[in-house]
C-alpha cells in the first residue's frame, strides 16, 4: 500500500484536482468521458475535392522563392512572381509569408537551415526539461515529458518541413514558453516576437501572453508584450506596403478563412501533424481532449499558459482554417502530446478522491 501510495504521489505531484470533492471529481471525470467518446467518435468530411488550381506545391514554392533570393533577387520580386506562377493568392497581403525565413534561408543555404531547425529542436527539448525539472516535476515524468516534446518536434525536422514557416515560429513558441521565468521576461518575449515575424498567425502566442500577464497582472510582462506587438504590427505594415508595390488589380485574392471546420476538424488536423496520424483515428481523436485535460490538470504558471494557448489555436482552426489549412495546428506540435504524460496522474487523482472517498463514506455509515 506504501509503495502504491508513493507512485500516486509522483504521478500526482501538482494536479490541481488534489483538493477537489468528491462530487466535483466525479463531475470532471463524466465530462472528460464525453468529451473524449464524442471526439473519438468524431469525423471530419470536407466534401469533394476541389478542383485543381495550383500548379506547384507550398513546399515547392518556398524552395523556388529561397533559390532565388539566393541568386541576389529582391525578395518581393521573387515572391510575386512565384505567387503568380503558381497561380498562389498574393491578396490579402498575409497570403505573402514573412520575408524572414525566406532571406536567412537563402543567406544560410540549406544545409546550414536544416542544421539550424535540428539544434533549435535539441535546444527546446533540453529548456523544456530543465523548466519541468526546476518546476518541481519529479525527475522521470520531467524526462518522459521531454522525450515526449522531442520526439514531437523532430516531426518538425523532416526534409520539406524546414522551408515550411510553421515549423520555425513553432519551435520558437515552444521556447519562449520554456524560457521564461518571472525574471526572465525579456528573452521570451524577444523570441515570442521572433515566432510572429517568421509566421504572423504565432502572433496568438504573443495574445496569450498579454492575456497572461494581465489576469496575473505583471504589469511588466504585459508592458514588453504590448511593445513586442507594436513590433510585429509595424513589421507587417511595411510588409503590406512593400508587397503592394509590386501588385496589380488583377492578382489572385484569397477565398477567405470561414472553413468552420469545427471541433472535429481541429481534432483531424491535430491527428495529421502529429505522431497521432501512426493510429487509428477513432484512438488518435480520443487522445487529443486527453493530452489537452493533462495541461490543464498541471498546477504550474507554464502549464495554465500552454493550455490556454492550446485552446485559442482549437478556436482558430475551428473556426476559420479552411480544409487545406490543417498545418496551422503544427503550432502546437511540439508539446502538445505532452500533455498525456501528465493525464494519467490527474486521472489518479480523481478517481481515488471520487470513488475511494465515496467507498469510505459508505464504510463509515455501516460503521454507525
Amino acid at each position: 500500500m506504501k509503495t502504491a501510495d508513493d507512485a500516486l504521489r509522483m504521478i500526482a505531484f501538482s494536479s490541481r484536482f488534489k483538493d477537489v470533492s468528491p462530487a466535483l471529481s466525479r463531475l470532471v471525470l463524466a465530462l472528460l468521458l464525453v468529451v473524449v467518446a464524442l471526439s473519438a467518435a468524431s469525423h471530419f468530411d470536407d466534401g469533394p475535392p476541389p478542383p485543381v488550381r495550383f500548379q506547384t506545391t507550398d513546399a515547392d514554392l518556398y524552395r523556388g522563392i529561397i533559390s532565388d533570393i539566393a541568386k541576389g533577387e529582391d525578395y518581393y520580386t521573387v515572391a510575386v512572381r512565384a505567387h503568380r506562377i503558381g497561380n498562389y493568392p498574393l491578396r490579402p497581403f498575409v497570403t505573402v509569408r514573412s520575408p524572414v525565413l525566406a532571406v536567412v534561408s537563402a543567406t544560410l543555404g540549406p544545409i546550414l537551415t536544416k542544421l539550424l531547425l535540428a539544434a533549435l529542436v535539441v535546444l527546446v527539448s533540453l529548456a523544456w526539461w530543465r523548466k519541468l525539472a526546476a518546476s518541481a516535476v519529479p525527475e522521470p515524468i520531467a524526462t518522459v515529458a521531454g522525450v515526449s516534446i522531442l520526439a514531437s518536434s523532430l516531426l518538425l525536422t523532416m526534409p520539406f518541413m524546414s522551408v515550411f514557416h510553421e515549423s520555425w515560429a513553432a519551435l520558437l513558441i515552444a521556447l519562449s514558453l520554456a524560457i521564461r521565468t518571472p525574471n526572465r521576461l525579456i528573452p521570451a518575449v524577444a523570441v515570442g516576437v521572433l515566432a510572429a515575424l517568421v509566421r504572423e498567425i504565432a502572433a496568438v502566442y504573443l495574445i496569450v501572453m498579454l492575456a497572461s500577464a494581465a489576469f496575473e497582472r505583471n504589469r511588466r510582462e504585459f508592458l514588453a508584450v504590448a511593445a513586442g506587438m507594436a513590433v510585429v504590427v509595424a513589421f507587417y505594415a511595411g510588409h503590406a506596403w512593400l508587397l503592394e508595390r509590386h501588385l496589380t488589380a488583377n492578382e489572385v485574392t484569397s477565398p477567405g478563412w470561414t472553413g468552420l471546420g469545427g471541433w472535429s476538424f481541429y481534432l483531424f488536423a491535430v491527428k495529421e501533424t502529429s505522431w497521432l496520424n501512426l493510429l487509428p483515428p477513432m484512438l488518435a481523436h480520443g487522445l487529443v481532449p486527453v493530452a489537452l485535460f493533462g495541461w490543464a490538470s498541471l498546477n504550474l504558471d507554464v502549464a495554465r499558459r500552454v493550455t490556454a494557448l492550446v485552446l485559442a489555436y482549437a478556436l482558430l482552426i475551428a473556426c476559420f482554417a479552411r480544409s487545406v489549412n490543417f498545418y496551422w495546428s503544427l503550432f502546437n506540435t511540439p508539446f502538445l502530446l505532452a500533455g498525456l504524460v501528465f493525464a494519467g496522474g490527474a486521472l489518479a487523482v480523481l478517481v481515488q478522491t471520487g470513488w475511494q472517498r465515496r467507498d469510505q463514506g459508505r464504510d463509515t455509515k455501516k460503521a454507525a
